[in-house]
């Protein structure tokens, strides 16, 4: 039951405090804080952690702008030399400029849309379309929230937290499980 509502959006709310903050948790919150994609299934709980989080934001979100702008001189580069080498060797200047484009659309294409899915089949159990639609999401940071990485652990969690739940339930009101 929790598990099922947890699936479809439910958060459980209580007086216990669900705590995963642990190394990958804290990697993946630092990085959808300072890219703004925020999916909200890592989110700092306490008054003082929102603060943090607030100042983290006003500082990572401009030096990670920072880096990609940075990450983009540097493959405008590449480009460049890619252009200039092939110029030399006679192809024309609108050949060039295709054969560029396409070799770097066709490479961001692979590396951030094509390859990914097949990582999150044999990591998440998910499908092409589902790791496909979680990488087009996260690149273009639209950040549903709709499918979340490392949730096979998570689930597992809320399985026994249901388990929990109904045993107090079948205790309390004497109902079978």
């Amino acid at each position: 039951v929790v598990s099922d509502a947890a699936g479809q959006g439910v958060t459980i709310a209580g007086d216990k405090t669900f705590n995963n903050w642990n190394w990958p948790n804290a990697v993946i919150f630092a990085a959808t804080v300072i890219t703004t994609i925020g999916y909200g299934n890592i989110a700092p709980k306490t008054p003082s952690g929102r603060v943090f989080c607030i100042f983290y934001g006003l500082f990572g979100v401009p030096l990670c702008l920072t880096w990609i702008s940075e990450l983009g001189k540097f493959f405008g580069g590449r480009a460049k030399h890619l252009g200039q080498y092939l110029t030399k060797k006679g192809i024309t200047l609108r050949k060039t400029q295709f054969t560029c484009t396409a070799i770097f659309l066709l490479w961001g294409v692979l590396v951030h849309l094509v390859i990914p899915p097949f990582v999150f089949m044999t990591q998440e159990g998910w499908t092409y379309i589902e790791g496909l639609y979680f990488s087009f999401v996260t690149l273009t940071t639209i950040g549903f929230g709709d499918l979340v990485a490392d949730t096979r652990r998570r689930k597992k969690e809320l399985d026994e937290l249901d388990k929990e739940f109904k045993k107090k339930a079948s205790d309390k009101y004497d109902v079978p499980i």
